[in-house]
């Protein structure tokens, strides 16, 4: 099979070429020279029947070469996405900051034994314990259908109308503030004693929120960036309703963002409901 590959992938560079030859050395160097393909480090050489000349070959290319299309492909879409990350990361890096700002106020609140900052540490989660598909699948014991329950939410629920709050440029900064002093307040149990009470929990406590906040902030610093975008380039068209454009790179940056956003989520609600550091 990979014999035949190779002599029709000759046979046609042949064609290209306008050529007769079947000179593997001279079709390899065409490809070659013609691409910008670099075997990585590492990998086997082969000699020509020239014996004049050493080319770099690539077997697994010649026999597949859906795998090195694969990895080029790969490639680009990462340099997309880090792309569009790079373009909103002033707006990702204050809903952070915001997140991380607004959690400490909560964890100060209730370690000082704030009784307004208990008291709704307590409704919130009692309603979730009883209401709360996740909490109910996640305390009779389906966990995995605990897991899909809050990373449906948290995607659908939370991230996406935020990011579409985003056109309003300041209105998530609000939503995020309730939501990182929320994050901060639970951090005491029902009994009200800290969740700090070992390395384990602590660690535990900090990384889920560390996990929820990063896929929180790229999406709605992205929905900002896409706000402002839309404003500065609209505000010459005199906010005209039938004149308003959206330009296809604030979207494209939109979903570049979310194709990281979407995977580390599910990450965070694995790591919550399964992992063994939950006590």
């Amino acid at each position: 099979m990979c014999l035949f590959g190779l002599m029709s992938l000759i046979t046609f560079l042949n064609i290209i070429r306008g050529n007769e030859t079947n000179d593997i050395s001279g079709i390899l160097k065409f490809v070659f020279k013609q691409g910008s393909f670099v075997p990585p480090s590492g990998l086997k050489y082969f000699k020509t029947v020239d014996t004049n000349h050493y080319i770099s070959f690539l077997p697994i290319f010649l026999s597949d070469c859906r795998i090195y299309y694969l990895f080029v492909a790969m490639r680009k879409l990462i340099r997309s996405v880090c792309s569009s990350i790079i373009n909103c990361r002033i707006h990702i890096l204050t809903i952070f900051i915001t997140y991380c700002l607004t959690c400490c106020i909560g964890i100060i609140m209730v370690h000082n034994g704030n009784k307004f900052a208990l008291s709704y540490r307590d409704k919130i989660v009692g309603r979730a314990l009883s209401t709360s598909k996740t909490s109910i699948n996640y305390q009779r014991g389906n966990n995995f259908s605990a897991v899909m329950t809050d990373f449906a939410g948290n995607l659908f629920f939370g991230a996406v109308p935020q990011t579409l709050m985003g056109i309003g440029i300041i209105v998530p900064y609000f939503t995020v503030s309730k939501q990182g002093w929320v994050g901060g307040i639970v951090s005491v149990n029902s009994e009200h004693e800290s969740r700090f009470k070992n390395i384990r929990s602590t660690f535990y406590y900090f990384f889920v929120l560390l996990l929820q906040f990063m896929p929180y902030s790229l999406a709605i610093g992205a929905g900002i960036k896409f706000g402002i975008d839309f404003y500065n380039y609209n505000k010459i068209q005199g906010w005209s309703l039938w004149k308003y454009k959206i330009q296809k790179t604030w979207l494209k940056d939109l979903g570049y963002v979310y194709l990281l956003v979407i995977p580390l989520f599910f990450i965070a609600s694995c790591f919550e409901f399964l992992s063994a550091w939950n006590v």
